[in-house]
């Protein structure tokens, strides 16, 4: 079976760090999920410029229910990878771990 690595992310109102966290999913990331629970500044934006840029990032809308277990499931709904990696908007890798991803969970995998 071939690796398939998603990286997501639960947002509300992120629009400060979410260009750095898509920027640091997709050094290894074939796909990513953003689902937002209800934003009101512009957090989708960086999202659609950078899916608008031939990348792979897909956004998602989530009503907010109180209920963080919910809204993590309904992201990992969404995701198709066998490997997922799930952070905060304001979590990234250092610059020397992220090209390392990739090869260490192909040796897993």
């Amino acid at each position: 079976m071939k690796l398939k690595i998603t990286a997501c992310v639960i947002v509300k109102n992120e629009e400060k760090n979410i260009g750095a966290w898509l920027a640091c999913m997709a050094q290894f990331a074939d796909e990513i999920v953003v689902v937002d629970t209800g934003s009101t500044d512009e957090t989708d934006a960086p999202v659609r410029r950078f899916s608008a840029h031939g990348k792979r990032a897909q956004l998602f809308a989530f009503s907010w229910t109180g209920d963080f277990a919910a809204a993590k499931n309904y992201a990992l709904s969404k995701a198709h990878g066998n490997w997922i990696a799930f952070l905060d908007a304001d979590e990234t890798f250092s610059d020397a771990s992220s090209p390392r991803i990739r090869p260490l969970l192909t040796r897993l995998h």
